[in-house]
């Protein structure tokens, strides 16, 4: 199986979530073709729906839990953080958003499992 391919990758340093986003992602060897600073460059709800146009499926991860859902304006509003803005880490890897940290439904979408 074909290792999925990061078009997009918005990380923020000193970030929890997105410290273990790059752990997971060096283990097996994949590197966004464009990585976004979330210090320097931040999304509010009004951008999304057009950051996030042509999503198929939405993974958004919370704590220990994570959900699938359809990219629909309420679930948009479930990918912002305190600040109202998008949270990271978030990426996409072809029509499929990850937005937050769940190991489980990370390899869901890059080992398949």
């Amino acid at each position: 199986m074909k290792t999925p391919q990061i078009d997009w990758y918005l990380r923020r340093n000193n970030c929890t979530g997105c410290g273990r986003s790059d752990a997971f992602l060096a283990a097996r060897g994949i590197v966004a073709r464009e990585v976004v600073d979330a210090r320097k460059v931040s999304f509010a709800l009004a951008e999304l729906p057009a950051l996030f146009k042509g999503a198929r499926r939405l993974v958004i991860a919370k704590g220990k839990a994570a959900s699938e859902l359809e990219p629909t304006a309420q679930a948009l509003e479930a990918t912002l953080g305190p600040s109202g803005n998008l949270r990271a880490p978030a990426l996409r890897v072809g029509d499929t958003w990850l937005v937050g940290f769940n190991e489980s439904a990370w390899a869901s979408v890059f080992d398949g499992k």
